[in-house]
């Protein structure tokens, strides 16, 4: 993998955090009054027709004996319909790490522009026509995950015009907490359980009622990576809101990107290269499910199209690219494609764990000695591998990709149309 390849993997390993979107929770246990704080929020933000407030993002970790620590602000800026501007306030920089590495984001109606400050290279994307469609992109919404390393919900909930179903939409279990007392102010302390994570939001209870802090818990992922024998790690991720203002006067300036003569226009950060298995002939195997059943691969080969996720509990941007997966896959069922995700070397009862958390719905293998992901080279994850119905390696995709909805469907529709030139995108 190229040096960028690993850092960014880097960032999205330490974070942590696992994050699932796109599926709906089953049997959600929502507290009254955690609601309605909720909701009276969620109003206030949506009735705002222009907003600027200072995010500071802080991380405190400790793995391995070794203590970093990472605090950034940024200064967000929103004017509706579909302005939107998150910039790094350089000089607030403090960090004991050197590989977080911030974007700036710009949207207007015209385009949106993601800018990597310390590499000076931006690309381009279409603009959104709702803050909401921006809320919810999967290609913004990668760009913010390495940005804020999984509490960015909260700043795509600020953003959206309707905040608590954007919130609470991977809800499991919500509860109220109580009003504590929060850089000299109160604040209503509610406690959420989604699918995959959890985090502790601290609302203001003032007239203005606006979040105030939101924590993450990463207490399920820690126990999976120890599990999985990795180092024991503490760690502390946070955003905290202040100066909030209110309908400000805000000019169209300021949602503009403006390169330099340096700047470089690209069309991804971190590199294209082929990866080795494509157009090889997917190597046959058999693997358990978690019921005990047996899969053989040999049984689709020549006959379906075949989506593999490689993946694990401990892997925060795994389980970010699951929802996303799976939602694709289930748009070409009646095309013939089969999915399976594919453990890597977890113990079941870690598996199981996670699968009866998540409520995703998993075809879940277990690839418990590493033998099938070494077959198929897989070395960083997520991998994911689209085996054809001449069962060819058709694609490869691994790690978080901003495009990756995009290039997934657009895979499946040449390979479902019997295309036979193969297809790559491996970051």
């Amino acid at each position: 993998m190229m040096k960028n390849d690993i850092i960014l993997i880097s960032i999205m390993f330490l974070a942590s955090i696992i994050l699932a979107r796109n599926t709906q929770a089953k049997g959600v246990a929502r507290d009254a009054k955690a609601d309605q704080v909720m909701r009276r929020m969620s109003d206030f933000l949506s009735s705002l027709d222009s907003v600027n407030v200072t995010a500071t993002f802080d991380v405190k970790a400790k793995e391995g004996g070794r203590n970093t620590f990472l605090k950034y602000d940024y200064g967000l800026s929103i004017s509706r319909p579909r302005n939107f501007s998150l910039t790094p306030l350089e000089s607030s920089l403090e960090r004991s790490v050197d590989w977080y590495h911030p974007f700036s984001i710009k949207v207007n109606e015209s385009n949106s522009s993601v800018y990597l400050i310390e590499k000076n290279k931006y690309i381009e994307l279409p603009p959104p026509k709702s803050l909401s469609e921006l809320s919810r992109s999967d290609q913004i919404g990668t760009f913010l995950y390495i940005m804020f390393l999984g509490a960015e919900d909260i700043i795509k909930g600020t953003i959206s015009d309707r905040p608590y179903d954007h919130l609470m939409e991977n809800a499991i279990a919500s509860e109220y907490i109580g009003i504590e007392p929060l850089d000299g102010a109160d604040a209503h302390h509610i406690r959420v359980d989604r699918i995959g994570d959890a985090w502790d939001l601290w609302i203001a209870a003032g007239e203005n009622s606006v979040p105030v802090k939101l924590m993450l818990d990463t207490s399920e992922i820690d126990w999976a990576s120890k599990e999985a024998g990795k180092a024991e790690s503490e760690r502390s991720i946070a955003i905290q809101f202040r100066d909030w203002m209110f309908n400000p006067t805000l000019k169209d300036e300021d949602f503009v990107f403006i390169p330099t003569d340096q700047s470089e226009k690209t069309h991804s950060f971190f590199g294209h290269k082929t990866h080795p298995t494509v157009s090889q002939e997917a190597t046959e195997f058999k693997l358990r499910k978690l019921d005990g059943s047996e899969v053989n691969l040999g049984a689709h080969l020549g006959k379906d199209i075949v989506v593999l996720e490689f993946w694990a509990s401990w892997c925060g941007p795994c389980i970010k690219s699951l929802p996303a997966i799976l939602k694709i896959v289930g748009e070409y069922r009646d095309r013939g494609v089969v999915f399976y995700a594919v453990n890597k070397g977890e113990s079941i009862s870690a598996v199981q764990r996670f699968v009866n958390r998540s409520q995703l719905d998993l075809n879940v293998i277990l690839d418990e000695r590493g033998k099938v992901c070494k077959e198929y080279g897989v070395s960083g994850i997520p991998h994911t591998v689209i085996i054809d119905q001449n069962g060819n390696i058709r694609s490869v995709h691994v790690g978080l990709r901003h495009n990756l909805a995009t290039d997934l469907r657009d895979v499946l529709d040449e390979i479902s149309a019997k295309s036979s030139l193969p297809e790559n995108q491996y970051e």
